[in-house]
Order: structure tokens, then sequence, then C-alpha cells
């Protein structure tokens, strides 16, 4: 991706001004008299109005164009020279590395300008803040050095960040969506969508085989139809109406969240043309989402078949068929953006973590405190625990576990990492 936000909505809009254009040129035809029908307009009215419609959009477009076209050409990205570092010993250090780079580079170059708006209460721009309020991305990146450093491999990096609001065309477009789902723990999604066709179960489920195509394209790790078998039909039935057998079911297959939800496509009406009958579907597709730990529930929302989509048919299996399809394409970018958005809203709430410190006295225990209070994002920490040389602390924090174990091995503090799972750290001193 060459160009930034600007040059992105520029681009977007200069592309529906020429696609208006095009279609004002075509004569008036079946899908116009489709129109005519659903608004009560009349088909000769329509056609009147063909000419001044035409020179509108021309006179339209040509503005646009003419007051956007200096702001394209002044377009830029900004260049950050930044370092990254993770541990050592892991077996994808260069990667992990990287990551913080991106990370860094993004909070450097966006935080400028998040705080020369006054969106923060402070200098200091919480990632979280950085990443709703004012999103970059890496267009391109080059290494220009890496080192190691005691028990830290380090990677500089020249970045060239694209500033901009993230939106759903920067995200689905230009964002690199699976580094995203890296950062937010790469949660896997069950995906349960029944579709039903004049409330009979419809044979085909497109709907499902689309949203699992388009969370495929975009990297992110779905539960398999080889597991979704192990599913009684009436179960998936069910999971939609029930937060508790939904939740229930994406923790037996192992998903952090559970994607339900109905399509149900009717009957809406047929209209005579000549000798044919053509067939019209109206469809409603529903979803929610849930989050298996907790049965959160992360979304609930409803998409509608647009009106001013041609769907109609001569059969009703073709015309039902037609309009789920253009249901699904329409909604479908829009709820693997919702998902991964409101969970990286989940994932970057303040959270507590649990330390666990060995072989440490109390004094040393009253100094890690003091150290680990230094660290940017630690909001409190409370002892549980204190006995046999063996300390249990419990941290609230704002940001990943990730994170924190970063900022713990780039510290001073004279201990290391020497285990750890899910919200818990395990810290042996440094011998």
């Amino acid at each position: 991706m060459n160009r930034n936000s600007n040059g992105l909505s520029i681009q977007i809009g200069l592309q529906m001004g020429l696609q208006m254009i095009y279609k004002s040129l075509r004569p008036v035809n079946m899908t116009d008299f489709n129109i005519c029908y659903r608004n009560d307009i009349s088909f000769q009215t329509l056609k009147r109005s063909t000419a001044a419609y035409q020179f509108v959009c021309w006179a339209v477009v040509t503005t646009v164009f003419l007051i956007l076209l200096p702001i394209a050409a002044a377009a830029s990205g900004k260049i950050e020279i930044v370092i990254g570092q993770a541990p050592i010993s892991h077996p994808n250090a260069q990667e992990k590395a990287l990551e913080d780079a991106f990370r860094n580079a993004i909070e450097k170059a966006v935080g400028v300008q998040v705080s020369s708006e006054t969106l923060v209460k402070n200098a200091q721009v919480l990632v979280d803040e950085i990443y709703t309020y004012s999103e970059g991305f890496i267009e391109r990146y080059e290494i220009t050095n890496e080192t190691t450093h005691a028990d830290l491999f380090q990677i500089e990096v020249k970045a060239w960040v694209q500033e901009g609001r993230l939106n759903k065309a920067l995200f689905l477009n230009g964002l690199d969506v699976s580094k995203i789902y890296s950062w937010i723990g790469e949660p896997r999604v069950l995906i349960l969508i029944q579709e039903y066709i004049d409330n009979e179960l419809s044979p085909i489920q497109l709907t499902q085989t689309e949203l699992e195509n388009t969370f495929l394209e975009k990297e992110i790790s779905i539960i398999d139809q080889e597991q979704l078998k192990s599913l009684k039909q009436r179960d998936r039935e069910l999971a939609f109406n029930d937060p508790n057998l939904a939740v229930a079911l994406g923790q037996r297959l192992g998903a952090e969240i559970v994607l339900s939800g109905k399509c149900i496509s009717r009957f809406s009406r047929e209209i005579a043309i000549g000798q044919f009958k053509m067939i019209f579907y109206s469809t409603n597709i529903q979803i929610r989402a849930y989050n298996t730990s907790n049965g959160e529930i992360l979304l609930s929302t409803n998409y509608e078949n647009d009106n001013k989509v041609d769907t109609s048919a001569m059969g009703k299996f073709d015309a039902a068929t037609n309009s789920i399809k253009s249901t699904i394409n329409s909604s479908k970018n829009d709820i693997l953006f919702q998902i991964v958005r409101k969970w990286y809203d989940v994932f970057t709430k303040p959270a507590s973590y649990q330390i666990i410190v060995k072989n440490i006295d109390y004094t040393q225990l009253v100094r890690l405190k003091t150290e680990l209070y230094k660290l940017e994002g630690v909001q409190k920490i409370f002892e549980r625990s204190f006995m046999n040389r063996l300390a249990q602390l419990e941290i609230r924090y704002e940001g990943f576990q990730g994170q924190l174990e970063n900022a713990i091995v780039s510290s001073d503090l004279p201990y290391s990492i020497s285990g750890k799972e899910q919200n818990r750290i395990i810290l042996d001193p440094v011998k």
C-alpha cells in the first residue's frame, strides 16, 4: 500500500464518482424498473429525469476531483527510526523484536499527532488510546541493524508509518490484519451460522461458508469443518438464543470467540413482466459473538439486504440464493472488522496478572515492588502472600501479557522469567 489514509479515501471517493458517472450514462433498464416498483416512482418520470441526473453527477464529481487533487498530491507517510527487542531465548526472537519495533514506530508516529490534538490526558500516550483514536500502520520497513545485548536480541528498523484513523477501509485493505491478530493473542473463532429459506434449513449454508472464507483470507484461526461435525444440529440451532450453550460449545472445541447467528431469507413478492414472473426475496442476518472465558457479549447486530440491489430471479431458490449472497457479501467484512476490534478492546483493558517470585527475601520483595511500579502500564501492585521465600503479587497492568513480559525482561530487574501461563508469570533471581 503506497498511500496514506487521505490518499486512500480520495482514491475510493474518485472511484465511486466514476462509477456514478458510468451508471448515469447507461440506458434505463430492468433494474431501474425494479427500483421504480419498490419506491412507487413513475417509470416515465425516471426516464425524464435521466438527463438532469447525468448533469448533476458530472458537476459533483468534477468539483470533488478539483478540490481533492492537491490534497492527494500532498499525502505522504512518516519515517521513524526505532528499536525493537525480544528475549534472545525466544525461538522466534527476530520476529518478536520486529513486532516490538512496529509497535514502537506506530506509537511514536501517531503519539505526536494525538498529543498535538490534545486527545490525551497527559504527555504519555497509552497504547490502547493510540490504537483506539488514531491508528497507524507500517507501509514498508528496512532493518538497519541487529545486535545482541545480554539476554536480549535487538533490532533497529527504519519504518514508513502511514498515519490516520483506523477505519474499516484501512483495516481491511491496508493494515496488516494478521499482525494485529497476532498482537491480540490469535483467538480462535467458532462460527455457527444457521441459514433458512422460507423457514426451512437451507441446503447450501452459504452464509457459514462465506464467513469462514473471509476469516481464513485474513489468516484468522477458525474451528474447521471436521471439528464442527462433532456438534449436533440441534445444538447449532439453539446456540443463537442460548448464550450458555454457545459458550459451552466454544469451550469444548477450544475457541475463545463464538460467532453465532441466523440467516433468514423469505419470499417477498413477484412481478409479472409479460409472460415471465420475477421473484424477490428479503434476507436478514442476525449476529451475536461471545467471549467464551466469561460469557460476555462482544457483538450483537443485524444486517438486511440492500433493496437497491436487484437480486430477483425466475425461480424461488435462485432468488433466495441471490438475496443471501448480496446480504453476506455486503456485511462479511464489517463482521470481521467488528469482531477483531471488539476483541482488541477486551485484550487491551487493564488486566490483573499474577506474579510468582521464587527465592526472595522480604527486603528484596519491597525493592522489587518499587521497581515494578516504574514499568510503563503498571497501575497497582497487591501483595497477596509471602512465605518461605516465595512471594505472590498481583499486578494491575494496562496492556497485553506479552508487553508486560517484555517490560520485565527489558528492565534492570535482577530476575528472569522462568515460566508463564495465561495471566501468570514466574520469576527467578538471575544467577
